[in-house]
């Protein structure tokens, strides 16, 4: 088996340590870079340190989680769906997760 070489940057980059020391110091970074919900930090502070795409997926997992135990506790509190209120808005829904252009496709390949 033949020795690996390493492969070999084609521009320096700085490594990661450097880029969330330049992040967490609000020092603007070149280039493109996405951080990952950082806690303690607005929209506005990530945006000044030159942060192009933020995955907010703790506060997304929050959100879920917050959504389905108000539900979860509606349901038990009525031990009824629809007294609880939980289906008042499926078309609301449908339109949130694109329900109809789903289907035209899902049509389209010949899968509804």
């Amino acid at each position: 088996m033949r020795d690996r070489q390493p492969i070999k940057r084609q521009r320096a980059e700085p490594d990661d340590r450097e880029i969330i020391d330049r992040i967490e110091a609000g020092q603007p970074f070149a280039g493109h870079f996405a951080a990952a919900d950082t806690p303690k930090r607005s929209v506005a502070d990530e945006e000044a340190a030159g942060v192009d795409v933020v995955l907010y997926y703790g506060m997304s997992l929050y959100a879920a989680y917050a959504g389905v135990a108000s539900t979860l506790e509606a349901f038990k509190r009525t031990r009824d769906a629809d007294a609880a209120h939980l289906r008042d808005d499926i078309a609301a829904f449908e339109d949130f997760i694109g329900y109809t252009e789903f289907s035209a496709r899902a049509k389209k390949y010949g899968l509804a």
